[in-house]
């Protein structure tokens, strides 16, 4: 039966710099810190993935080639988000309004921005950089290819797309006349997380919030920022989950 009523968005807080009580009666006194930075080396960043899309939407309980022919289907180019990913955003306004930050980072993807318009309050004044190293896994499914840098400027006028090339999206999925044929690859895709934290590192501001996908955010968290699943959870992040983390940078 179809859910009427939406998922609450998750939140989730977690602090990479652990404490560990490593004393007992007996052993020599030992401090219950686990580890310390200087704080200039860490920044707070609040991860959200977008909200629930059409595409999102139309492969949902469906599995296999069944999920993949939904995904394909060239009604869902550069997704927006479904009516269900709009109810999530209004719950995502009332478990984000205690965050604070003064940069946020986007894909710029629709349904990742069309999340931030309707789910957060961005502070006046607060830079809003789209950044093409942002966007989910590229492959065949026109719901990660994106319309021109142009097009979203007019819809987006408050994002800075300057970081997202000009003209039509050169990886655009060959199911809409592109020639983007397969999927991106592991290392392809390391290369554009090792890009996007390198801007994160080089940035002076200590609160960043990201929107961005799930595939993008799970590939991240596994094999980038040594995020611990038995300790913190799965590496996975829901539709409108927002996850605050603290990255300690070299």
């Amino acid at each position: 039966m179809y859910n009427m009523h939406p998922p609450r968005a998750r939140t989730t807080t977690v602090l990479i710099l652990t404490l560990c009580h490593i004393f007992s009666p007996g052993s020599p006194m030992a401090s219950v810190v686990k580890y310390s930075f200087p704080l200039t080396r860490c920044k707070t960043v609040h991860f959200v993935r977008h909200a629930e899309a059409t595409s999102n939407q139309a492969a949902k309980g469906l599995e296999g080639e069944a999920r993949n022919a939904a995904y394909d289907d060239p009604r869902w180019f550069d997704a927006r988000l479904s009516p269900e990913g709009e109810e999530q955003c209004n719950d995502l306004l009332a478990s984000s309004k205690d965050i604070s930050y003064s940069l946020v980072i986007i894909s710029p993807l629709t349904r990742a921005l069309q999340t931030l318009k309707l789910g957060l309050r961005v502070p006046e004044h607060t830079r809003i950089v789209a950044l093409e190293t942002a966007r989910e896994r590229k492959g065949l499914h026109p719901c990660d290819s994106r319309r021109s840098r142009e097009i979203l400027q007019a819809e987006y006028p408050d994002v800075d797309f300057s970081a997202v090339p000009e003209g039509e999206d050169k990886f655009m999925s060959n199911i809409l006349g592109g020639s983007f044929d397969r999927r991106e690859t592991n290392e392809e895709l390391d290369s554009r997380i090792q890009e996007t934290l390198s801007f994160i590192a080089g940035r002076e501001e200590r609160e960043i919030l990201f929107v961005g996908h799930s595939s993008f955010f799970q590939r991240m968290f596994e094999a980038h920022i040594g995020w611990d699943c038995e300790s913190y959870g799965p590496s996975w992040l829901e539709n409108a989950e927002l996850r605050t983390v603290n990255l300690v940078l070299r």
